[in-house]
């Protein structure tokens, strides 16, 4: 199973120390850019927005970047996809790799610009290049399943482990679901398990889940009924219905398992 750029991933991105390409500011753009950061913090969307866009219109790419989040998202300015993507293309343009990915993501899905999974390819690669892990995940997703780009699984792969290595638990997650399937890469239970596990320790549910199935299948991992139940229970509390229906048959099956 696999994840894409989402809302919260970028949320988190959002609140991300001044760091990294794209991100030099003059002394007024920084000024205004931190404040929006502080308003932001404090739930007050509308001032953020309002000084994100002087942070922007200052020739800040992370004010351009953020202000595009608060579009998207809706927070504090009336929702608009078409808005995100102009500022998220200002961004890019500025040398923001996370404002790549995120225009890569509306590209892909056709929101407030013309679908095209070539153009999403594009700015994934972008992205990635840029050290945005999560443009690796989201370019490697299109490269398994051969949208936009010429379908190979080995390239697939290579991306994951680039966005894994880079901290990205989708990554690792998904380059689980590689090795399990054998899909690019030697199949391997054990590696899954592995990379199943580094993907739940990174807060990933999907992981959580992955891992809870190979320890209730006994592949890669000792067959262990408790700890499948110890991960999808995991999973299940960060809202994970996949999760809860193994916990429910689980428990039906081996109820000394969910004690």
């Amino acid at each position: 199973m696999r994840e894409k750029i989402l809302v919260g991933v970028l949320s988190a991105i959002f609140f991300s120390a001044i760091v990294g390409a794209g991100n030099v500011f003059a002394s007024d753009a920084k000024d205004w850019f931190e404040k929006g950061l502080a308003a932001a913090r404090a739930g007050n969307y509308q001032k953020a927005a309002s000084l994100f866009k002087k942070a922007c219109n200052a020739g800040a790419a992370l004010g351009c970047r953020n202000l595009g989040l608060l579009y998207n998202t809706g927070l504090g300015v009336n929702q608009s996809y078409t808005k995100a993507a102009s500022l998220y293309k200002k961004a890019c343009d500025g040398g923001n790799a996370v404002g790549c990915g995120a225009l890569g993501f509306l590209y892909e899905k056709g929101l407030g610009v013309n679908q095209s999974y070539t153009k999403a390819a594009s700015l994934y690669k972008k992205a990635c290049d840029g050290g945005c892990a999560l443009g690796c995940s989201n370019l490697g997703f299109l490269y398994e399943k051969g949208l936009g780009v010429n379908q190979s699984y080995t390239k697939a792969a290579s991306l994951y482990k680039k966005a894994c290595n880079a901290g990205d638990a989708v990554g690792c997650n998904n380059l689980g679901v590689m090795y399990e399937k054998g899909l690019g890469v030697n199949q391997s239970y054990t590696k899954a398990a592995s990379l199943y596990k580094k993907a739940c320790d990174g807060g990933n549910a999907i992981g959580c889940t992955n891992l809870g199935f190979l320890y209730y299948k006994g592949q890669g991992v000792p067959l262990n009924k408790i700890k499948a139940y110890q991960y999808w229970m995991k999973a299940a509390k960060q809202g994970s219905a996949e999760a809860q229906h193994n916990l429910d048959v689980l428990c039906r099956e081996s109820p000394w398992a969910c004690r």
